[in-house]
C-alpha cells in the first residue's frame, strides 16, 4: 500500500470520527438543554432531528448523484436499527435514572456523547456494508 493510499485512508476515518463526534455533542447537547422534560418529549425531538438530518443527506445525495458522483449512503434498516437502539436505550436511562441521582438530564446527554462518539465509528462500516 502507498503511502498516498495510506493517508486518504487516514484522512476518511479522521472525518468519521469527527463527524460523529459532531453528531454526538449535537445530540447530547440537545437532550441536555431541554433537561426535565419526559424522557418521551427527548425521543420524539431526537426521531425528528434524525428524520431531517436523513432527508437533507437524501437530497444531498441525489445532488451528488446528478453531478456523476456516487456517494455511499448506509443501508436504511441497518440505519434506522442503530438510530432507534441509541434513542430507546436514552429513553429507558431516563426513566431509570429519574428521581435517582442529580441531573439524570446531563448524564444521559454525556451518555449519549459518548456512545455515539466512541460507539459510532466502530459501527460504521457495519451501517455502510453490503447486503449479503
Amino acid at each position: 500500500m502507498t503511502d498516498f493510499v495510506r493517508a486518504r485512508q487516514h484522512q476518511q476515518v479522521t472525518r468519521v470520527r469527527i463527524g460523529y463526534l459532531v453528531a454526538g455533542v449535537t445530540i447530547g447537547a440537545l437532550w441536555m438543554a431541554h433537561a426535565g422534560e419526559s424522557p418521551w418529549q427527548h425521543a420524539v425531538r431526537l426521531v425528528v432531528l434524525m428524520i431531517g438530518v436523513m432527508t437533507v443527506a437524501a437530497v444531498a445525495r441525489r445532488a451528488a448523484e446528478r453531478r456523476g458522483q456516487h456517494p455511499r449512503h448506509p443501508r436504511l434498516g441497518r440505519f434506522i436499527a442503530l438510530k432507534g437502539s441509541v434513542i430507546t436505550l436514552a429513553v429507558m436511562a431516563g426513566f431509570v435514572l429519574d428521581g435517582r441521582i442529580a441531573n439524570p438530564d446531563m448524564w444521559i446527554g454525556l451518555g449519549l456523547i459518548a456512545v455515539v462518539a466512541l460507539i459510532g465509528p466502530l459501527v460504521h462500516p457495519w451501517l455502510f456494508a453490503e447486503a449479503v
